[in-house]
């Protein structure tokens, strides 16, 4: 944990300071934060096996300036489709991870994690296996634009970006989720259509 009042691009006092630390799941990939539920999110990537996490963490606890939270156990979601990239979506609450897939990159899908029920406070709905929506192959990252409820995947396998609608396809409302979202480009410029 850093102190970014402290330890920044213009103040640099407080950088060589002793760090907290708190144990998340197994090779963190990737973090999102939820301010409003001052939750931490980790994708944590195992590759190559089944074990996969989502990993949730009360910031309000654990955090630069308090640390009285650091050594508790965080609430844990098992995602074993190898969650690597990870984002929150403000307006539903919902955590997207995109899981690469536990063999060779194989994985073509979002897991869809309700961040009402499953937060630093709350982790009534950690325990539930979240439902997800396929991509293109291989997502590395994904990115919530929250101003249009979209979510993006980078997928790296076929070389394009899936378009998913958060307002049909969240932890609330999953009637989009069995969906196969629209497609863009590929690195060439090409226009891409799912098979």
């Amino acid at each position: 944990m850093i102190d970014g009042a402290t330890c920044n691009a213009g103040v640099t006092r407080g950088c060589g300071k002793p760090l907290a630390t708190i144990k998340a799941g197994q090779t963190p990939a990737a973090i999102a934060l939820n301010p409003r539920t001052h939750t931490l999110y980790t994708a944590n990537f195992v590759g190559g096996s089944t074990k996969g996490s989502v990993s949730v963490i009360n910031v309000a606890f654990c955090n630069a300036l308090t640390t009285k939270g650091c050594t508790q156990p965080v609430k844990t979601v098992k995602d074993s489709l190898d969650p690597d990239g990870i984002d929150v979506d403000d307006a539903t609450d919902t955590v997207y991870a995109a899981n690469d897939g536990p063999t060779n990159n194989d994985g073509d899908t979002l897991s869809v994690i309700n961040g009402a029920t499953c937060n630093g406070s709350n982790g009534t709905g950690c325990g539930r296996t979240p439902p997800t929506i396929t991509v293109g192959s291989g997502p590395f990252f994904d990115a919530v634009d929250q101003a249009t409820d979209t979510i993006y995947t980078a997928n790296f396998n076929d070389g394009t970006v899936s378009v998913v609608n958060g307002a049909t396809c969240n932890g609330k409302v999953i009637s989009g989720c069995g969906q196969t979202p629209p497609e863009v480009t590929n690195w060439r410029g090409r226009a891409v259509r799912r098979r």
